[in-house]
């Protein structure tokens, strides 16, 4: 679960701005707090700001760390392109503090072009900042409880642009019981793996999508979204194309595949193609819609309809596992009443639930007391610098009995577009 996320010097952020989920002294909408031992973070949160003010900035960089702690590459974050322009600084930063398994960790990253200068792990004890640092890595030495605790880690070494998080990963610690500190460095992984992004953008994976849509549950749950939605779909399945079809899509990697049991996927259009080879035969097949009892291809659905398929993988996790679920600009395509319905039942969390949410959206229907608690209202504004401001709308001790959405829009808490002159005019 995530606690807070800060980024220096990157994209359109200059100075530090800070990201948090954790929730203050607000009474309202108390289901929306999830509660651990040592902490308390809230199930979602939401960004508001006018067109190129960087909401969509601060979800680049979230998923260019996530990536890059993947993959281990920092040139994921093509640093030396995507670093602030405006400024002489040639460092960028990232921090992190996250919940796993009931611990806190703090994960920061500096990094000058494709190289590493600061990478630093740490157990987040309390609130008043009383951390354990497990690993500290810069380009001079590595540091820390870890390193000093089993000679192990004294002999890992990675290059400038490799993180040393991946690099005991692939040295094979998640696979050695024995190693102390291990489960550390498995939580670090468990978060980020648990990261969906979902954008404008975003083609749902359709290997997952697959491997999901073969259990019923998941088929049951899309269905039911669909006709949630009224977009006139009774049912979804898999439907056989022809041979020829097949070649004419697959024929670049049939024989790749047709050397043993495998698959492939493919996405032309808004059609979902699979293929599948065992034993020697190969098989295509592709995702139907059914209106009425009539078979429809997905390429024939509105585009909403197909963000809605593409979403509820997402959606469906949530439900399943404890994921930090990002939605950039969930209410483009999507009527407001539905995206409203989804917001609710996504904060309103179970007992049981880890899952959060973080959302950007434009429609100001959206941004209602009666979903959002007000410390889960955040906006972005470009500052003089063209740099991006990221505050909370907790800044402005706003009245329980205002209207949010209408003082935005007056201009009250900033992050609007200021329009200038006419628009016949300058056309």
């Amino acid at each position: 679960m995530l606690i807070d996320f800060a980024v220096t010097n990157y994209l359109s952020f200059k100075d530090k701005v800070v990201f948090s989920m954790e929730p203050t002294k607000i009474q309202k909408h108390k289901e929306h707090i999830i509660q651990t031992k040592n902490f308390n973070v809230l199930s979602g949160g939401v960004i508001y700001g006018a067109n190129a003010s960087g909401k969509s900035n601060l979800i680049k960089a979230l998923e260019n760390l996530r990536l890059a702690v993947i993959t281990g590459d920092v040139e994921k974050f093509e640093q030396n392109v995507n670093k602030f322009k405006f400024s002489d600084n040639s460092i960028s930063q990232f921090e992190i503090t996250f919940l796993v398994n009931e611990k806190a960790y703090r994960y920061f990253l500096s990094v000058d072009g494709d190289s590493i200068v600061t990478e630093r792990l740490c157990i987040v004890k309390n609130k008043a900042d009383n951390n354990e640092i497990l690993y500290e890595r810069t380009k001079e030495q590595i540091s820390g409880e870890l390193i000093s605790s089993h000679d192990w880690y004294k002999f890992r070494t990675a290059n400038t642009s490799r993180l040393l998080l991946w690099k005991f990963k692939d040295d094979g610690l998640l696979e050695t019981d024995s190693i102390p500190g291990r489960e550390y460095i498995e939580d670090c992984f468990t978060f980020f793996e648990n990261i969906e992004i979902f954008s404008n953008k975003t083609i749902v994976a359709l290997p997952k999508f697959y491997k999901h849509y073969q259990k019923d549950d998941f088929r049951s749950f899309l269905n039911k979204l669909l006709a949630y939605a009224d977009v006139g779909i009774t049912d979804t399945y898999l439907k056989d194309i022809s041979e020829e079809k097949t070649k004419e899509l697959f024929e670049p990697i049939m024989k790749k595949i047709h050397i043993k049991r495998s698959s492939a996927f493919l996405r032309d259009d808004d059609n979902f193609y699979f293929l599948f080879a065992e034993k020697g035969e190969i098989r295509g097949a592709k995702l139907v819609t059914v209106h009425k009892g009539v078979e429809f291809d997905t390429t024939q659905e509105s585009t909403g309809t197909i963000k809605l398929i593409d979403l509820a993988l997402g959606l469906y996790l949530h439900r399943q596992k404890s994921i930090l679920f990002v939605l950039d600009e969930l209410d483009c395509s999507l009527h407001p009443i539905l995206v409203r319905n989804i917001l609710i039942n996504l904060l309103n969390i179970g007992p049981k639930s880890k899952s959060q949410i973080l959302v950007t959206l434009h429609d100001t229907m959206l941004l209602d007391k009666d979903i959002w608690r007000f410390d889960e209202i955040w906006f972005t504004e470009k500052r003089s610098d063209a740099s991006t401001d990221l505050y909370p709308l907790t800044t402005f001790c706003p009245r329980f009995d205002k209207s949010i959405d209408k003082d935005y829009l007056q201009g009250r808490y900033g992050a609007i577009p200021f329009l200038g002159g006419d628009l016949n005019e300058k056309l």
